[in-house]
């Protein structure tokens, strides 16, 4: 792998644009720069890094890519790309297991937020009607569920 350029502000990487927002991530763990947006040239980059306010950083390959590629050395005995493959399958499932964990943290705000919700209503409206409501909304096309 050769090396990418990054758009990085403050301690954050831009990872893409949400619409109108730009989407951030925090570059104090390892391996983060995986998840920013690369760009295959510094123009690019810095095109994105003038909008935002950022600054373009170079990025070299990342220890997985190193892992990756060292697989491919015909020198190296069938063991030894068994032990690279290992530790390679070993970083991608932290990586995977990092991106469940956050999804499930989301997951969990959502809920609370919607239990808060429940209870206020509950407070102001009883289930009934509150049921009421939402069916006459959706029947005139006001809410979709």
């Amino acid at each position: 792998m050769t090396k990418k350029y990054l758009v990085e502000i403050g301690n954050m990487y831009f990872v893409r644009f949400d619409e109108i927002e730009a989407i951030l991530i925090v570059n104090d763990i390892p391996g983060t720069e995986n998840s920013a947006m690369s760009f295959e040239t510094k123009k690019e980059a810095q095109t994105v890094a003038d909008i935002i306010g950022g600054k373009v950083v170079v990025v070299g390959p990342t220890r997985l890519d190193k892992i990756i590629n060292l697989q491919e050395d015909p020198t190296l005995s069938e063991f030894e790309r068994d032990i690279l493959r290992e530790k390679e399958l070993s970083i991608k499932c932290n990586r995977i297991t990092k991106i469940l964990n956050d999804i499930k943290s989301e997951r969990n705000g959502l809920i609370n937020e919607i239990m808060s919700l429940q209870r206020k209503f509950n407070g102001v409206l009883g289930h009934k009607k509150r049921g009421k409501i939402l069916n006459n909304l959706l029947k005139k096309g006001k809410c979709e569920i």
